[in-house]
């Protein structure tokens, strides 16, 4: 029911302008101008008029001549309009109504006896269905992308999880043969050509695993306003001087919690597209304030939980989108740039990231209108932590070693390459395939196990399972784990409020050596 002030626009399709002035005076006389009832005689001028959308309901006559009522509907519903439609009749007919109401007329009244209450209370029901249905279509749209966006984030995330097992292989032995060819080698910069492709291929799996949502991640208290202002010289020499910056910061912004470099990348990413959508300049616009959603917007925004929130709005006034491109904005690997500028996965790294700290992120785009990004993050009542190093273990001057390591990895060709590079450098290294091949193997062993190396998921005992199984076998030794990604949360907690060390695949010799040494530096300081 439409609760305000503002007048009902009404237009009546009928051929006798009485007909007109009866209908005109009944709305009027009953409601002291709530209505305001608009006049067309025929069909050809109606769809223009409908054309337009400037009417709330549309009242159809039934004789229109060569084009009735009922046709007058059928052309306008195949044309798009969502507006109600009342069919008007001079005379009942059972078989009419219900032919009027299948072909989606929201209702059918007779003329004669047709009264002012009647026709207000038909308006004013037809109206509320139309929207009621209308915010379902909204929902069900809503509903129907999430779940499209969870879909791809699934098979992101375990794309991502494999071409990581394959670049780490391929970037080990790659610095494996850089190490063992003289400077002068003819097959060294081969070599360094392999190393560099296995670089860039891991920097788009991150991106990947980003958007899936499958990352560690590194907490913090955050100030919106400071991560912005810091930002704020940087982003004038990205974007060029053809565009003007205006921040607008709202001096009492609540504090969120967050990844901070993930912050840093979803205004650095928001703001290089903004860039490109001005490639003749123009102003890129940055602004915070505090929100509080409510109930109702909740129900209009199928992913939004109720409760208070920073947003920040990142606009533009460059090229704008069409619905289509709007529709798949988020989507990896979508862009419409040229070949060799873009790879598609900026935005869809900046919805992972929105997505993974609770939040919403919403576009509002017209083509030569500009762009407009809303991001809302929950709001924290805490105050922005300290910045300590947090580092406890000690400086190592060698990442060489002696100890004695167990290492669990079910993938035969990461096993071998992890396997070569701790025992070039030291190391006895235990090799096993499974968490029960890796505990059997524990049992035989009499001598000191100082680390376990294991990854996160292996099939039938995970990595967690097995780590907490050899502690209980052994309380001193350390564990080490090492994934293309986990999604597990329980385990990010225990790498975050523990002394258990996380290894991000696909990594460098460097990256395998100082966090085997930081774990074993800390048996040695426990």
């Amino acid at each position: 029911m439409l609760m305000d002030d503002t007048p009902i626009r009404v237009l009546l399709v009928d051929d006798d302008e009485d007909d007109y002035i009866v209908v005109r005076d009944m709305l009027r006389d009953l409601t002291d101008g709530r209505f305001r009832v608009d006049w067309v005689a025929a069909s050809d001028e109606a769809l223009v008029e409908i054309d337009r959308a400037e009417h709330d309901v549309y009242l159809f006559d039934y004789r229109l001549g060569e084009c009735n009522g009922l046709n007058l509907l059928k052309q306008a519903l195949a044309n798009g309009c969502r507006t109600p439609i009342i069919i008007l009749t001079g005379q009942g007919d059972r078989r009419l109504d219900l032919e009027a109401m299948r072909a989606g007329a929201t209702d059918f009244l007779e003329k004669q006896h047709l009264a002012g209450p009647m026709l207000e209370r038909s308006i004013r029901y037809a109206i509320a269905q139309t929207r009621t249905l209308e915010a379902l279509r909204t929902s069900e749209a809503q509903l129907r992308q999430a779940q499209k966006m969870e879909a791809v984030a699934r098979l992101a995330g375990g794309v991502a999880h494999d071409f990581n097992n394959l670049l780490t292989v391929i970037n080990g032995h790659a610095e494996l043969l850089k190490a063992r060819l003289d400077s002068g080698h003819p097959a060294l910069e081969h070599a360094a050509e392999i190393k560099l492709a296995g670089e860039r291929a891991a920097a788009l799996t991150r991106q990947l695993l980003t958007f899936s949502r499958k990352q560690i991640m590194k907490p913090a208290i955050l100030d919106l306003n400071s991560l912005i202002s810091g930002f704020e010289k940087m982003l004038a020499r990205l974007i060029g001087e053809d565009i003007q910056v205006e921040i607008h910061l709202d001096p009492a912004l609540g504090s969120i919690k967050a990844d901070p470099g993930q912050i840093e990348q979803v205004i650095m990413n928001l703001a290089v597209n903004a860039r490109d959508a001005m490639p003749e300049g123009g102003i890129l616009t940055i602004s915070t304030e505090n929100v509080d959603l409510g109930q109702s917007f909740a129900r209009q925004h199928f992913d939004v939980q109720p409760g208070s929130y920073v947003q920040m709005t990142v606009s533009d006034t460059g090229c704008g989108m069409d619905e289509e491109t709007q529709s798949r904005l988020f989507e990896p690997f979508f862009t419409t740039k040229a070949p060799e500028k873009g790879t598609g996965l900026g935005l869809s790294t900046v919805y992972g990231i929105v997505k993974q700290w609770g939040g919403s992120i919403w576009l509002h785009s017209e083509l030569g209108k500009g762009s407009t990004f809303k991001i809302c993050l929950p709001r924290v009542e805490q105050r922005q932590a300290s910045n300590g190093d947090g580092d406890e273990c000690l400086p190592t001057r060698s990442l060489d070693g002696s100890e004695t390591i167990l290492l669990a990895e079910d993938d035969s060709s990461v096993r071998r390459i992890v396997n070569a590079i701790l025992t070039q450098h030291g190391y006895n290294v235990l090799v096993t395939a499974s968490a029960e091949d890796a505990l059997e193997l524990e049992k035989k062993h009499s001598g000191r196990i100082d680390l376990l190396l294991t990854d996160v998921v292996m099939p039938k005992v995970g990595g967690r399972e097995l780590a907490d199984l050899l502690t209980e076998r052994r309380p001193d030794v350390r564990r080490l784990y090492m994934s293309g990604y986990t999604d597990d949360v329980v385990l990010q907690h225990r790498i975050e409020d523990s002394e258990d060390l996380f290894l991000q695949k696909p990594f460098t010799i460097e990256d395998v050596l100082e966090k085997v040494r930081e774990a074993l530096n800390r048996v040695a300081t426990a």
